[in-house]
């Protein structure tokens, strides 16, 4: 019960823009280059039968990545153009069910006044 209810007051409600911004006081590590990046981390319960994508939207000059583990993805808002553009729509393979465990990050030298972002998970 305990935890079920920890799940629930802390997802993401589905169809709703989330506002967010990574900032120094964030949660951070460092990777095997020896870079810090801060995070904030999010989930959502998805729904047997239902479809899901995530949409994200940041700075286009802001490599902000969305990063699951779950679904062993690690993506940023790229063009097709290979330019940045600040708007990712990532298509959640509807063979997951269940929690949907998920971060935003961002390099510690890009951190700053425009480093915000706003996503959606969408259902239908």
């Amino acid at each position: 019960m305990g935890y079920a209810l920890f799940d629930f007051l802390f997802s993401v409600t589905v169809n709703t823009i989330i506002e967010g911004k990574i900032e120094f006081s964030d949660k951070s590590s460092r990777d095997s280059n020896y870079y810090v990046f801060y995070y904030d981390d999010y989930s959502v319960i998805l729904k047997s039968g239902k479809t899901y994508s995530l949409e994200l939207w940041n700075d286009p000059d802001i490599p902000i990545h969305f990063e699951c583990d779950d679904l062993g993805q690690d993506l940023g808002a790229w063009s097709d153009n290979g330019k940045w553009d600040g708007y990712l729509l990532y298509p959640i393979p509807s063979s997951f069910t269940g929690k949907l465990e998920f971060d935003f990050y961002l390099r510690s030298d890009y951190v700053g006044s425009n480093s915000w972002y706003k996503f959606r998970i969408n259902e239908k």
